[in-house]
C-alpha cells in the first residue's frame, strides 16, 4: 500500500539542510564572512562585557551586569566628565577598569573629597589625563590612589545595560529635585 499523498512532500529527499541551496565551499566562504564581520565589529566599534565589584554601586549591581560598550570612545575620543568608561588599570595592564570620569584636562577636581563636605586637596588634570572614580567611593579603587589616568588607556565608553536593561547618559547632568518645588 503506497503513503498517503499529503505525505509524499515530507518524504522526498532533500538537500542537506545545514547547506540549504547552498553548496558546501559557498556555506564555508559565507561563514568565514560573518566570522570576520562579528570580529571586526566587536573589536574596533562594539562589544559586551560582564561588570564585577562594588566599585561602581548603586549604578551598576556588584555582579551580573552585562554593559554595552562603544569603542568608537577610545583613548578619551568623544568623552566628557560623567560618562562611564572601561580603561586599562595604570598599574596592572591586564586588569580593566570601568569608572566614572571626574575631570578632563585643565579640571580642577578634589583628591580626598570629605563626606562632611570640608574641602580636601585640589589638583588640576594635566594635559593628555582623566580623573576616574567610581560611584561608591569608600569601596572605589580610582585616581585618588593612582592619579590621573593617561586618556590612551581609556578603551570604550559605556552607552547602555544589557542586563538589566538601563541605558546610560552623563551622571553628572544637573536633574531639579521634585522635592525643592514643594
Amino acid at each position: 500500500m503506497p503513503p498517503p499523498s499529503w505525505l509524499l512532500p515530507l518524504l522526498r529527499p532533500r538537500p542537506f539542510l545545514l547547506f540549504g541551496t547552498q553548496s558546501a565551499p559557498q556555506f564555508i566562504l559565507n561563514t568565514l564572512k560573518l566570522a570576520l564581520f562579528t570580529h571586526l565589529v566587536w573589536e574596533h566599534f562594539y562589544a559586551v562585557a560582564p561588570c564585577i565589584g562594588p566599585s561602581m554601586l548603586p549604578t551598576l549591581s556588584i555582579e551580573g551586569t552585562l554593559v554595552l560598550h562603544s569603542k568608537l570612545h577610545s583613548r578619551g575620543r568623544g568623552c566628557k566628565a560623567g560618562d562611564l568608561v572601561s580603561a586599562i588599570h595604570p598599574m596592572d595592564s591586564s586588569v580593566y577598569v570601568l569608572k566614572r570620569i571626574i575631570g578632563m584636562p585643565g579640571d580642577f577636581v578634589c583628591v580626598d573629597p570629605d563626606p562632611e563636605g570640608e574641602g580636601g586637596r585640589m589638583i588640576q588634570i594635566p594635559e593628555g589625563h582623566c580623573w576616574l572614580a567610581g560611584d561608591n567611593l569608600p569601596l572605589s579603587r580610582d585616581s585618588r590612589k593612582y592619579g590621573p589616568v593617561p586618556l590612551g588607556l581609556i578603551r570604550a565608553k559605556v552607552i547602555a545595560s544589557i542586563w538589566p536593561l538601563r541605558r546610560y547618559e552623563n551622571g553628572l547632568v544637573l536633574v531639579e529635585d521634585p522635592e525643592s518645588r514643594i
